[in-house]
C-alpha cells in the first residue's frame, strides 16, 4: 500500500489518431494520463484563480517548492488532460504568468468534477491510511507514536486520534484494546487468540467482499496454494469433506499462525487443553501433515499450534447434514436447547417446540459450536449483515434470550452465532406457518382454461412455497372471490385494470425471468401511501431529529436516549445497557440504517427516538444515516413485531431510504411515513 496520498488517474476520451507525414509523430489518444500530486495542486491554483490574473511561474514553483522547469513540464501534462475533457488550456506569456483559458459553465463544470474526484481520492486515502494503522498495530505488533503517524500521512492529531477511535471500536469486539503510553507509543493488548481472531476478520474493518483477495496483500500465491493442497490433504485422509468457507477460514488460519509463529506470537494452552488434544485421533494426521509444511516455510510448528489447529479441524463445517445421534450430547446441551427454544416460543408466540426439525439442526449445530467457543473459536458468519436486516426482531429476541442464559451456556455467544440460530427459527417459523396456513394469501386469475389454470397454480406453488394459493378463478369469477375470500393479492395473467387490489402481471407459462418479478413484488406489495403505521404510531414529534449533525455513534445514542429520558420512556440505566449491548453485537442492520435499544427491563413506555443525520457516521464497520432507538417494554406486542416488520422494509427498499436521508423537515419526513 502507497504511504501518503496516491496519485491520480483519468481516462481520457476516445479520439482519432493524427499522423503528421513530415515528422511521423503521432497524438497518443485513449490512454490514461496520470496528474500526480503536484499537478493536481497547480491545476486547483489556477481554478481556484478567481480574477483569472496571470499567476507568474516563480510564485508557482515556490509555493510547490520545485523548479519553474518541472512547472512547465507539469503545464503540458495538464493541458493534455484538460483538452480531452474540457474546453480549456493554460495560457503562458513569457515573463508574465500563465492563466487557465475557460468559460464560466466549464470551470463550473471542471470544479464540480475536480471536487468529486478529491472527495472520492480522498475516501479512498483514508481508508487505506486506517487499514494501514490497523495493519501496522496487529499485524506487525508495532508501537506507534502519534506524532510518526501524523507526519508519515499528512494529517493532524485529530485525524489520527479519530482513526484510533475506530480502530479501538472495532477490535473492542475481540476483547482487544490500544494502549497509549508516553515516551513508549501505541501498541494492541490483549491475548494471542484474540489477536488472530481479528487478524481472520481484518477485511471487515475495510469492508471487503472477497476475503481471500484481501489477504492477497499479506500472503503470497505460493503460500496460499501450498496451504491448500496440504489441507486438501488433510480433508481425504481424515474423510471429511469441508464447506468451502470452512476451507477458506482453515487456509488462513494456518497461514496466519504461521506468520505469527515467525514473529514469535504463539498459542498458550493449559496442560489439560493440551492433554485432551494431543489424545485425540486426529492428532497425529494433523501433526504430520503440519511437519511437511515446515520445510516449505522454514518453520518448526510448536505442539501448542498443532494442537490449536487441531480444534480449527475439528469445528469446521462439513458439507451434507450430518447424522443426528442425540446421545453424543450432554444433558446439559440437551436442556439448554430445550430451554432457548422454550423461551424463543414464549417470546415470539410462535409454538417451536412442535418442530421436531428444529430441535435437531439446533443438536447438531451447539454441538460443534459447544466444541469451538469453549476454546474462544469463533467463525465468520458471511450472512450475518443480511440476517439482522431481514430478521432484526428474531435476531434481537434471541440476542436477549442468550444473554440472560449466559450462566447455563457457559459463555456470551458472539453475534455470528446468534446469526446461525436466528436462520434456525426462521426456518422452523416458515415450516410452522406454512402448516397453518399463516402466509399471504393469494388468487390466480387465468381464462385459458383448467389445464393452464392447474399447470401455473402448480409452477407458483412449487416456486413460492409461502404462497397460500386459495383459488385459480377466471375473470368473470374474479370479482365475487376478492369479496368471499379477501385475498391478500392477485397474479394475473390479464391486465386488470381500474381495481384497487394489490396485483401483479405475468404470462400464462409463467417464464423464469418472472419469478425475480414476482419475489420483488410480494417484498414490496405492502409499500401503499402509509408505509410504516406502526412506526408511525411509536414517533412523537419532539424524538425526531431530521438533519443533525453529529459525528459518532456514541453523541447519537446519548442525544436521542436523552430525548427519551426526558419525556419518560426510558430509565438511567437505559443508555449504559444501550452500550454495552453495541459491543456485544452491532444494531446496524445495513441500508444505512441502525436500532439501538436498551434490555427492556429498562423501559418505562414503549417509543421511538429518530434522528436523520445530516452526513453518514461509521457505526462500528458500516456506515448509518438513519438511527431509530427504541424503547421496547413488551417485545411479545403483536405492534413491536410489525414495527421491526416495517423497519426490514424500509431497509429492503432503497427509494425510501433516500426520501427518508433527503427530508429537510419533521413535516417533509412525516409526509414519507
Amino acid at each position: 500500500m502507497n504511504k501518503g496520498k496516491p496519485s491520480y488517474t483519468f481516462q481520457a476520451e476516445t479520439i482519432e489518431k493524427s499522423v503528421s507525414n513530415t515528422n511521423q509523430s503521432v497524438k497518443k489518444q485513449n490512454q490514461k494520463i496520470t496528474l500526480n500530486n503536484r499537478q493536481e495542486k497547480i491545476l486547483a491554483l489556477l481554478l481556484n484563480n478567481n480574477k483569472n490574473e496571470n499567476i507568474k511561474i516563480s510564485k508557482i514553483a515556490e509555493t510547490l517548492q520545485c523548479s519553474e522547469k518541472t512547472v512547465r513540464n507539469d503545464f503540458k501534462t495538464i493541458d493534455e488532460w484538460l483538452e480531452n475533457d474540457y474546453q480549456a488550456k493554460i495560457i503562458r506569456k513569457p515573463n508574465i504568468g500563465a492563466k487557465l483559458e475557460i468559460s464560466s459553465d466549464e470551470k463550473k463544470k471542471l470544479l464540480d468534477d475536480h471536487q468529486n474526484h478529491q472527495n472520492r481520492l480522498n475516501k479512498t486515502y483514508e481508508k487505506e491510511r486506517k487499514e494501514e494503522i490497523l495493519f501496522m498495530l496487529l499485524r506487525d505488533n508495532k508501537i506507534l507514536s502519534l506524532q510518526e503517524l501524523c507526519e508519515q500521512y499528512y494529517v493532524s492529531k485529530q485525524v489520527i486520534k479519530q482513526d484510533l477511535h475506530e480502530i479501538g471500536q472495532w477490535i473492542k469486539t475481540f476483547h482487544l484494546s490500544i494502549e497509549s503510553k508516553q515516551k513508549i507509543g501505541l501498541k494492541i493488548i490483549g491475548n494471542e487468540k484474540n489477536k488472530r481472531e481479528a487478524l481472520l476478520r481484518i477485511h471487515q474493518f475495510t469492508q471487503e467482499k472477497d476475503k481471500l483477495s484481501f489477504f492477497e496483500k499479506w500472503f503470497s500465491n505460493f503460500e496460499i496454494t501450498k496451504t491448500k493442497q496440504q489441507l486438501k490433504k488433510i480433508e481425504s485422509e481424515l474423510h471429511k469433506t469441508f464447506t468451502n468457507e470452512s476451507m477458506d477460514n482453515l487456509v488462513l488460519h494456518l497461514l496466519i499462525m504461521v506468520k505469527r509463529i515467525k514473529a514469535k506470537q504463539t498459542i498458550q494452552l493449559s496442560i489439560n487443553e493440551q492433554t485432551n488434544l494431543k489424545n485425540n485421533k486426529e492428532y497425529v494426521v494433523v501433526q504430520n501433515h503440519l511437519k511437511e509444511l515446515e520445510r516449505s516455510f522454514v518453520i518448526k510448528f510448536p505442539e501448542e499450534e498443532i494442537s490449536y489447529f487441531l480444534l480449527h479441524i475439528i469445528s469446521a463445517k462439513e458439507k451434507g447434514k450430518p447424522d443426528f445421534d442425540k446421545n453424543v450430547l450432554s444433558p446439559k446441551v440437551i436442556t439448554l436447547i430445550q430451554a432457548m427454544i422454550k423461551k424463543v416460543s414464549e417470546q415470539t408466540g410462535i409454538q417451536h417446540e412442535v418442530d421436531q426439525t428444529l430441535v435437531e439442526g439446533l443438536m447438531i449445530h451447539m454441538k460443534t459450536t459447544y466444541e469451538r467457543l469453549e476454546y474462544r473459536l469463533y467463525h465468520r458468519n458471511p450472512l450475518l449483515d443480511d440476517i439482522k436486516r431481514m430478521y432484526s426482531y428474531t435476531f434481537d429476541t434471541i440476542f436477549h434470550i442468550t444473554k440472560e442464559m449466559e450462566k447455563e451456556i457457559g459463555f456470551i455467544l458472539p453475534e455470528d452465532e446468534i446469526g446461525y440460530l436466528v436462520l434456525h427459527f426462521e426456518a422452523s417459523k416458515e415450516r410452522i406457518q406454512k402448516e397453518d396456513g399463516k402466509h399471504k394469501k393469494v388468487i390466480v386469475v387465468c381464462s385459458m382454461g383448467i389445464g393452464m389454470s392447474q399447470l401455473l397454480t402448480t409452477k407458483l406453488e412449487r416456486k413460492f412455497h409461502s404462497l397460500d394459493i386459495l383459488k385459480c378463478v377466471s375473470l368473470e369469477e374474479m370479482e365475487e372471490v376478492i369479496k368471499v375470500e379477501r385475498p391478500d393479492f392477485i397474479i394475473s395473467t390479464i391486465a386488470l385494470e381500474e381495481i384497487d387490489y394489490p396485483c401483479i402481471t405475468i404470462s400464462p407459462l409463467f417464464q423464469k425471468e418472472e419469478e425475480e418479478k414476482i419475489k420483488k413484488f410480494i417484498a414490496n406489495f405492502n409499500v401503499k401511501e402509509n408505509q410504516f403505521p406502526i412506526l408511525k404510531k411509536f414517533l412523537q414529534e419532539d424524538l425526531i431529529l431530521i438533519k443533525k449533525e453529529m459525528t459518532n455513534q456514541d453523541e447519537i445514542m446519548e442525544e436521542l436516549s436523552q430525548r427519551l429520558q426526558e419525556k419518560g420512556y426510558v430509565n438511567t440505566e437505559y443508555l449504559k445497557d444501550a452500550k454495552e449491548r453495541e459491543i456485544l453485537a452491532s444494531t446496524a442492520i445495513g441500508a444505512e440504517i441502525a436500532i439501538p435499544h436498551g434490555h427492556p427491563k429498562n423501559v418505562l413506555k414503549q417509543g421511538v427516538a429518530l434522528a436523520i443525520l445530516k452526513h453518514p457516521v461509521l457505526w462500528k464497520n458500516q456506515l448509518v444515516s438513519i438511527v431509530c432507538m427504541l424503547a421496547i417494554k413488551d417485545a411479545k406486542d403483536e405492534n413491536i413485531k410489525k414495527m421491526f416488520e416495517e423497519i426490514n422494509l424500509l431497509g429492503e427498499n432503497r427509494k425510501i431510504v433516500e426520501t427518508w436521508k433527503n427530508a429537510s423537515s419533521k413535516e417533509e419526513f412525516y409526509q414519507s411515513i
